[in-house]
C-alpha cells in the first residue's frame, strides 16, 4: 500500500508572479482620472477612480493574452 505524500501533489509548473505598481491621478482641468502602469508601459483615462483602476487591469489582463499567444506556451 502507498502512502501519498505532500510532495506528489504540487504542480509541476507554475506561472510566475509579480508584482505591478500601479499610478491614479486626477487632472482637475479634464475632470477625468488617468492610470499607468509603467512595467507594462500601458496607460488609460476615465471618468471615475474605479473605472480608471478596472480599464487598466482589463488592459493588463488583455495584453498579457496576446504576449501569451503570440510567444506560445512557457516550456
Amino acid at each position: 500500500m502507498a502512502t501519498s505524500t505532500r510532495h506528489e501533489s504540487r504542480p509541476l509548473w507554475r506561472p510566475p508572479r509579480a508584482r505591478l505598481q500601479l499610478v491614479l491621478k486626477y487632472d482637475k482641468a479634464t475632470k477625468m482620472y488617468s492610470g499607468y502602469a509603467p512595467g507594462l508601459n500601458i496607460y488609460v483615462q476615465a471618468a471615475t477612480e474605479d473605472r480608471a483602476r478596472r480599464t487598466l487591469e482589463c488592459a493588463r489582463v488583455l495584453l498579457l493574452t496576446v504576449a501569451q499567444i503570440i510567444l506560445g506556451p512557457p516550456r
